[in-house]
């Protein structure tokens, strides 16, 4: 399981860097004192993007290592406050 876990754990790194960079560019907007909120919504979908291919790909892991060891994994929130 921690080898199946291990080949994903790059992707998802990655993607949690980009998570977080898109939530620090959305504070950054709504945090000025008349926000672009255009822009606003723009970065959510971004962000949203973001957290489906994370699903996606931890869906991708949980499958296989339920597959390759009989494992069956909970899904559990990515983190605090996503």
């Amino acid at each position: 399981m921690k080898t199946i876990q291990d080949e994903y754990k790059d992707k998802l790194f990655n993607l949690h860097q980009d998570i977080s960079a898109k939530y620090a560019e959305l504070n950054a907007i709504m945090l000025q004192p008349q926000p672009d909120t255009a822009k606003a919504k723009a970065v959510s979908k971004d962000l949203a993007n973001l957290k489906a291919q994370e699903m996606d790909i931890t869906i991708d892991m949980h499958a296989r290592i339920a597959k390759e060891t009989g494992v069956r994994l909970p899904m559990m929130p990515m983190g605090m406050g996503e």
